[in-house]
This record gives structure tokens, sequence and C-alpha cells, in this order.
């Protein structure tokens, strides 16, 4: 598992660090650490509810269906736009689930130019589409790497 990713932002963000202003171009996303299982574990047990509910859904598939699509998608990992988009899908709050990965982000596993944590203030300024993002690559990289 990879400690850390590099997210470039879409939309540059500006923040004052020791009476200058810098523009951030690009994020760093830290592996969770045991601090912050709570967010971690609840955004897990919501995905695996979307999965499992999804399953259950679609169980009146023919077995020989179910064989091919296992069996082509046997190495594929899922990417972060994916995920997004099946919680996006799913019955989940995703407010409730925004609001859980927000406070993920702000508890200290997010970097702008590898100095600064990032906190509500700066969060405010990130644009949505790079906030869903984002969302998506921490849950593909450091928690659900793969079904």
């Amino acid at each position: 598992m990879k400690s850390e990713i590099t997210f470039a932002l879409s939309n540059p963000i500006e923040y004052s660090k020791g009476g200058e202003f810098y523009t951030c171009h690009e994020l760093t996303l830290l592996a969770p650490s045991y601090n912050n299982r709570k967010q971690c574990q609840k955004l897990k047990q919501l995905f695996f509810k979307i999965v499992k509910d999804n399953a259950e859904k679609n169980k009146d598939e023919s077995d020989s269906r179910k064989k091919r699509d296992r069996d082509d998608n046997e190495d594929n990992v899922l990417e972060g736009s994916d995920i997004t988009t099946i919680f996006f899908m799913s019955d989940v709050d995703i407010d409730e689930v925004m609001d859980i990965f927000e406070k993920l982000l702000i508890s200290g596993v997010c970097k702008l130019d590898d100095s600064i944590t990032l906190n509500n203030s700066l969060m405010g300024k990130m644009s949505l589409g790079d906030i869903e993002k984002i969302f998506g690559e921490y849950m593909s990289n450091f928690l659900v790497q793969s079904l």
C-alpha cells in the first residue's frame, strides 16, 4: 500500500504562510493512520454496503454471465472516478459521505505543497469537482484498493 499520493488540482487555491501568499497546484494525500479509523471505517462500511446492495439486486443474473464478468474484471482495480460514480448512484446519503470525508481530509491526511495541513478555511476555497475527485482517489488508493 502506498504511503502517499499526489493530486493535481484542476483549480489551484491560494493560501498564506508567514505573511507570504502562495498558490497551491497540488495536494499530498497521506495514508490514514489509526487516528483516522472512525472516518475510514465508516467510508469503507458504506462502500461495501453499496456493493452488497448491488449484488443482491443483480443476483438473478445467470451464472455464466457472472463467471464471464468475473473473468473479464479479474485484474481490474477500481479507479477513483469509478468509486465516486458508485457512491453517487447509490442510495447512501452522499451528504453524510462527504461530511465524513471532509473530517478525514482536515484531520491531517491532506497537505498543501507538503507543508500546510488542509483546514476548513482552505477546503472552502477548493472546487467541488476537485473534492469529488480527491474523494474517489483517496478511496481507491487507501481504503478499497480492489474488490
